[in-house]
């Protein structure tokens, strides 16, 4: 896992956590000056591509078809899969949301 895959994964982990910044970065002890530059970086590196990077939840034996992950666009608009959609499925949808 590279620096910024660790970092985007805390983010949203901390996000969905509902903790603050400050606490999250307590229980994890993670620096919070340091998660703030990386957020900071990453939003600015997602500002230029377009994109951002997902981690999205790993499909084993033990997935249901009901088990969704939900992606979180700029723009507040928020889309929930299923954990079970196809990946190429999930790129053309994603390319035809980087057209609108």
């Amino acid at each position: 896992m590279t620096a910024s895959e660790k970092w985007q994964s805390h983010i949203v982990h901390q996000e969905q956590s509902g903790l603050t910044q400050a606490e999250y970065c307590r229980q994890q002890k993670l620096h919070p000056v340091s998660f703030s530059q990386w957020k900071r970086r990453l939003k600015d590196d997602a500002h230029e591509t377009g994109f951002v990077a997902l981690n999205l939840p790993a499909v084993s034996e033990h997935s249901f078809p009901n088990d969704t992950f939900r992606v979180f666009l700029a723009s507040g608009l928020e889309l929930v899969f299923p954990t079970t959609i196809d990946h190429n499925r999930l790129v053309l949808i994603l390319s035809v949301l980087r057209e609108l």
